[in-house]
């Protein structure tokens, strides 16, 4: 008779073991996660959702920002570019009497001081170191380019000086101012800024060749393209547009 091969049982202390365990097993894989877990979760979700919204916003708010900063710089070099002017032509006005003075001296009239004090402005802004000269109405190459090199020591006007410049620019004003009432046939008039561009532009280009262009060919007006076409025609050398600038300086000095 075949023995049977003993049977291996279980002890109780092994049962208990193994049901424990598998009971463990259970709890953890059912145990709800943590909060903070659940919290990262819900905070990345709504982040998700909102980041689309902020970043559809983010090209109008750079818009708006950029926009902002033009005008600001704008009104900045706006108001900078005023002040300045003002500043500008309320320094040339310190020159008023040492001009007065230069007209008695060479008997021009004064009603012609405004126009001096707007050459002053266009030829220098007024700055007494705009050269080595100290030059400030451009008068070395002019017709009264010796008085501003030599000088008027009869007077005490010391050589290469402001006031130096201004006695020979005004010479040469009053030989423009000469000039346009033999070519033009009248006096210059000072409440009229066209005269005075055309004196200016004169000054700028030489009076006597400017006057007898304009009178050859029955110009009496100033315009950038007659100053332009004289500059083609005959070779003048100077600034085309030197007119101009005068009748805006003139216009804000004689009020």
């Amino acid at each position: 008779m075949a023995q049977r091969k003993p049977t291996k049982r279980r002890t109780d202390a092994q049962t208990k073991s193994s049901r424990s365990t598998s009971t463990a097993t259970r709890a953890r894989s059912t145990t709800p996660q943590k909060s903070g877990a659940r919290r990262r979760s819900t905070d990345t979700r709504r982040a998700a959702t909102q980041q689309p919204a902020i970043s559809s916003r983010k090209p109008l708010l750079v818009a708006i920002v950029v926009v902002v900063l033009i005008v600001l710089v704008a009104c900045g070099v706006s108001c900078h570019k005023k002040h300045k002017t003002d500043a500008q032509y309320a320094q040339d006005h310190v020159w008023e009497q040492t001009v007065k003075d230069a007209e008695n001296y060479h008997g021009v009239d004064s009603k012609y001081t405004d126009l001096a004090l707007a050459m002053i402005q266009v030829e220098s802004s007024g700055d007494v170191n705009v050269d080595d000269y100290h030059d400030v109405m451009q008068a070395r190459e002019g017709d009264g380019g010796s008085l501003l090199i030599d000088g008027l020591p009869d007077i005490g006007i010391s050589a290469c000086t402001p006031e130096a410049s201004i006695y020979g620019g005004v010479l040469e004003m009053r030989n423009c101012l000469a000039d346009f009432e033999q070519y033009m046939g009248r006096s210059a008039d000072p409440a009229s800024s066209n005269d005075m561009a055309l004196v200016a532009q004169g000054y700028n280009y030489g009076h006597l060749g400017w006057f007898m262009w304009l009178s050859a060919n029955g110009i009496t007006e100033w315009s950038l393209e007659a100053s332009e076409q004289y500059q083609q025609t005959i070779g003048g050398i100077g600034t085309a547009n030197h007119g101009g600038k005068i009748i805006e300086a003139y216009e804000r000095i004689h009020t």
